[in-house]
């Protein structure tokens, strides 16, 4: 009776064992089964991850490698010393600036004397000028910047005797001291580095001081 006690009691202890090894092996199969399919996403975001960094980087030094070598184009494409004539116009005004023999005048007043030291800036300024990087290229968007034909900040016009040598339209401004730029040959808009407000369309405000 004893012997048959334990017979029983081994294959009870036994068979106790048993289920607790296959509840075991279900709780980490289970385990595995739930934890699994998060790693294979968090594996595969943080690849998704990885290669749009991959990309910001590529584009943003592509961008600034091209940027890089863009030649940059005079704004003019004559000499300031060639041009002999300057017509600047807004869309209500325009003033006229002569070059004679004597030096630059207002034919509007008198042939009064313009402020030499005030058109050298302008000159110089459009001279050093330089267009690099466009802002826009397409026609569509001239009127957004107002450099159209009819709608425009300042026109400039330079010429050499009757031939016209540029024409510069002034739109917005898109920061400081910077100005929306287009040639009247081209469809690129250029932001640069002048104001509307140095180029007057009043006579009087390019009047040599001097002489009131």
């Amino acid at each position: 009776m004893v012997g048959e006690l334990a017979i029983v009691n081994t294959s009870f202890q036994e068979a106790y064992e048993m289920n607790q090894s296959v509840t075991i092996d279900v709780n980490k199969a289970t385990a595995v089964t739930v934890s699994s399919p998060v790693k294979i996403w968090q594996q595969r975001l943080t690849l998704i991850l990885f290669v749009q960094l991959l990309l910001i980087v590529g584009i943003f030094a592509y961008k600034k490698n091209t940027q890089l070598n863009v030649d940059a184009q005079p704004l003019l494409g004559t000499a300031i010393s060639e041009v002999d004539r300057i017509i600047i116009r807004d869309a209500n005004s325009s003033v006229v600036l002569q070059k004679s023999a004597s030096g630059w005048q207002l034919p509007e007043l008198q042939q009064l004397p313009v402020d030499q030291q005030k058109l050298d800036d302008i000159l110089q300024k459009l001279e050093r000028t330089k267009l690099t990087w466009p802002v826009t290229t397409t026609p569509a968007s001239h009127e957004r910047f107002e450099v159209t034909d009819n709608k425009f900040q300042r026109r400039i016009e330079l010429f050499t005797g009757y031939t016209k040598k540029a024409d510069i339209l002034l739109g917005s401004s898109p920061g400081f001291k910077k100005v929306h730029l287009r040639k009247e040959s081209d469809d690129n808009v250029y932001a640069v580095e002048l104001t509307t407000f140095e180029f007057a369309t009043n006579a009087t405000e390019w009047l040599q001081k001097s002489l009131l």
